[in-house]
């Protein structure tokens, strides 16, 4: 009898453990696909931008978190050279002419951020190839703008990351609705699985 109610408890949790990544995995598709629906992002590249952590046996938590590294631009369709910056079709339908602030290093808060339209103390930016070596996870051609008055250096520029585009309140309230709707059906599923192995 022990030996049974142990199996059972066992098996229970198993299906919970289960239950719960599919869940999460449900959870993280409709993440997606919502935020494609109205940001022009490739579904293999925001995929990967946002992360899951599954529930084990001995943690029954599922969190789905979007990575807070910004987005070069060049992910976002097929930028253009515009006359004072390259267009960026950020947002479907709303294509917009993006220029940097020209003193935006690394090692600033402002690296690289674009901004839209001809803003004081802005300088355009360009589409240029890549340099061979150097790997920023996008095509050949890339966002660029320069630092100062000389050519060079030059910096990537950069848009939103996946947590400005998703929100974590949003990421949240899907998890929640998920969970609510999803989950006790599932769970049922599982527990029959498992109880029948």
């Amino acid at each position: 009898m022990e030996l049974a109610l142990k199996k059972y408890k066992e098996d229970v949790r198993s299906a919970a453990v289960s239950a719960l990544n599919k869940m999460g995995q449900r959870a993280k598709t409709r993440i997606s696909s919502e935020v494609r629906a109205k940001y022009n992002l490739r579904k293999d590249y925001l995929d990967d931008l946002l992360v899951m952590k599954k529930a084990t046996f001995n943690n029954l938590t599922v969190e789905i978190k979007a990575k807070t590294k910004k987005i070069g631009l060049d992910h976002f369709g097929k930028p253009s050279q515009g006359s004072r910056g390259v267009i960026v079709e950020i947002t479907k339908g709303k294509p917009v002419e993006l220029r940097v602030k020209p003193k935006a290093t690394s090692e600033t808060e402002g690296h690289g951020t674009a901004y839209r339209g001809l803003q004081k103390g802005t300088i355009g930016t360009f589409i240029a190839r890549r340099a061979r070596g150097v790997t920023y996870g996008g095509g050949d051609e890339t966002v660029f703008a320069r630092q100062g008055k000389k050519n060079y250096p030059l910096r990537r520029v950069v848009g939103p990351s996946a947590a400005d585009l998703a929100g974590a309140k949003f990421i949240q309230q899907v998890i929640k609705e998920a969970y609510e709707t999803e989950f006790p059906k599932l769970l049922e599923h599982e527990i029959q699985y498992y109880s029948q192995r």
